[in-house]
């Protein structure tokens, strides 16, 4: 036997026997560390108990029955308000009981992630009682009356973007049920109908896709119906609304990636195959026709005469880099988030909506409120959009860009502890008609979503899923063969025994 005299440790055999044990010690550090470090992210902060429990509770406190409206109107009931207004406020009496089903959606998506399935369930419900003949659901609902109905829409408008949101947020909840309890598609009523009412606003989407292959907007869904204008009344000195009573021939990038989310997993949990090839249609025709790499991110949209919408705008680069991610676009999901640092607000801590063009696209209306400088634009406006930044939050987390994702948390984290309610803000700016400084249910859900998809793997991994492992349920007992029956039988065969597989994170 021969020895390193150099080497303290090596100078005798029971040394050398120590430096063995040792060294296994030490590949077991590092193992339980690696593992640890997969399990948590370096840099995630621990969530906030208080924060979070603050978060939840006012967003339940936001459903109806409530403190606000205590007699909802009986089809209403369970729909969650949007807003928290103070009753002093003039825009309280046009929107203090009003429910935005995007709002919902997103509420449904946060209750879910934190074992609130019950509530979550309710207020997918209550969306199901509303939805039309057609598959199509109105924009938002009053919750104190009946407005808007079926006999009773004037002034109401569709969008598809948000319509989608329902309809995935639904999905995710059956699919969790599914799971958990396959045989719930058979004795739930709850289930069977939320399940009718997904294929009835899918088949709503899909009646609004253009399928015309010499139209520059092929494979994309249209944006809905209905819209309103901002213009300036000169005679009567303010800016009024007009309503734009036709179909939105618009396609917008974000809406289309939203369908594009519902559809897909809407196919996969029913295996309509349908849905599945219209999904990768929208998918395809996305990449083709809307990703400037140029600019490296998405443009907003195609308008209705085929020209190119080249607006700026944060969601295209946060929910396009999710969406990137998504369908194993790792390069351009890269590109797509650091284009988002071009809408960092001048504050330092959170995120503009656009970049580039007026506050207020009437030129009448933008120097109504900006008297001074007529064309006063984005960029040099001061507003913390919470739900977009959260957004990007979101966006660096699925892509695996973790310390980001904790950086801008801890700063909304303070802005949140300082506030006197309960819910956090849509923004910190208040721009009539578009931004305002309420707290607000889509700002609050997102905080949750976004710190839950930080903590928890499993729930990452579910939440819009990457195609590569859209069946990773890890949480779940006996997991591989539980969700097998939600595979075709081609992917049945090809499905691994034990896919432990991560995608790789971008940096």
């Amino acid at each position: 036997m021969t020895y390193n005299v150099k080497s303290p440790i090596l100078r005798t055999p029971k040394r050398d026997f120590l430096s063995l044990m040792i060294l296994k010690m030490v590949k077991k550090i590092l193992l339980f560390t690696s593992i640890f470090l997969l399990l948590f992210p370096l840099g995630c902060t621990k969530v906030d108990k208080g924060l979070k429990d603050k978060a939840l509770g006012w967003i339940q406190s936001q459903i109806v029955p409530n403190t606000i409206v205590q007699s909802p109107s009986p089809d209403r009931r369970n729909l969650i308000i949007s807003y928290e207004l103070p009753k002093s406020d003039e825009a309280y009496r046009y929107i203090y009981s009003r429910s935005s089903i995007y709002d919902g959606a997103v509420a449904a998506i946060a209750l879910s992630m934190y074992g609130q399935q019950s509530k979550a369930g309710d207020i997918l419900e209550a969306f199901a009682r509303l939805v039309n003949d057609d598959g199509g659901l109105f924009f938002s609902y009053n919750t104190h009356n009946s407005w808007p109905n079926h006999g009773d829409r004037k002034g109401a408008i569709i969008q598809i973007g948000a319509l989608a949101w329902v309809g995935y947020a639904t999905t995710y909840y059956l699919t969790e049920r599914k799971i958990k309890d396959p045989d719930a598609f058979k004795r739930s009523p709850r289930v069977r109908l939320l399940t009718e009412k997904s294929m009835a606003m899918a088949s709503y989407i899909l009646s609004g896709m253009v399928n015309d292959r010499e139209d520059k907007r092929y494979g994309l869904v249209r944006g809905g119906y209905g819209e309103y204008q901002l213009k300036y009344d000169a005679v009567r000195g303010k800016v009024v609304e007009h309503f734009i009573d036709q179909t939105i021939g618009w396609c917008s990038t974000e809406h289309n990636i939203d369908s594009y989310f519902f559809l897909r997993d809407l196919g996969r949990l029913t295996g309509d195959e349908k849905l599945l090839e219209a999904s990768n249609l929208i998918k395809r025709s996305i990449i083709l026709k809307l990703w400037d790499d140029d600019l490296g991110q998405f443009i907003q949209g195609i308008k209705a005469d085929g020209r190119l919408d080249n607006k700026l705008a944060l969601d295209c680069a946060s929910w396009g880099s999710i969406f990137l991610w998504a369908i194993g676009e790792d390069g351009k999901a890269k590109k797509s988030l650091e284009a988002c640092a071009r809408y960092r607000n001048i504050s330092g801590i959170g995120y503009r909506p656009y970049r580039g063009t007026k506050v207020y696209e009437d030129l009448g209306v933008n120097a109504f409120f900006f008297p001074s400088e007529p064309e006063k634009q984005w960029d040099s406006i001061n507003i913390d959009w919470f739900e977009g930044t959260l957004g990007v939050t979101t966006g660096y987390v699925k892509c695996g860009r973790f310390k980001e994702a904790v950086g801008i948390l801890e700063h909304i984290n303070k802005f949140y502890r300082k506030q006197k309610k309960d819910g956090l803000p849509y923004s910190t700016c208040l721009l009539p008609y578009q931004f305002n400084t309420y707290p607000s249910v889509a700002s609050t859900s997102w905080y949750l979503i976004a710190n839950m998809i930080l903590k928890d793997e499993a729930i990452r991994m579910n939440f819009v899923a990457n195609e590569k492992n859209y069946q990773y349920y890890p949480h779940y007992p006996h997991r591989h063969d539980a969700h097998k029956h939600l595979l075709g039988q081609k992917e049945r065969n090809d499905y691994p025994a034990k896919s432990r597989s991560r995608s790789k994170a971008i940096t």
